[in-house]
C-alpha cells in the first residue's frame, strides 16, 4: 500500500486480523467479488477459509484479467 496499491477486501463481514487494520488500508465489499470488480486489477487473492468456496470464486474469476491465486490450490492459481 506504500507503493500506492489501492486494495479492495471482498467478503461479507470483516473477521479476526482484518478488523485490526486501518481504516485507509484498504476498501471493504460486503460482497463476494464478480468478474467486473477486477477490471484493473493486477492480483486477485482467494482465501475465505472454505476450500469449496475459494474453489468457487477462483472458478468464477478465473480468466477475467488478474493473476489468480487460490489459498492452498495450486491447481486452481
Amino acid at each position: 500500500m506504500r507503493a500506492g496499491a489501492v486494495v479492495a477486501v471482498y467478503a461479507p463481514a470483516l473477521e479476526g486480523e482484518f478488523r485490526a487494520l486501518r481504516a485507509d488500508a484498504f476498501h471493504h465489499v460486503a460482497r463476494e467479488p464478480s468478474r467486473a470488480d477486477l477490471e484493473g486489477c493486477v492480483v486477485c487473492y482467494v482465501a475465505t477459509g472454505d476450500e469449496a468456496a475459494d474453489a468457487r470464486i477462483g472458478a468464477a474469476i478465473h480468466g477475467a484479467g488478474p493473476l489468480v491465486n487460490v489459498a492452498d490450490q495450486p491447481g486452481l492459481c
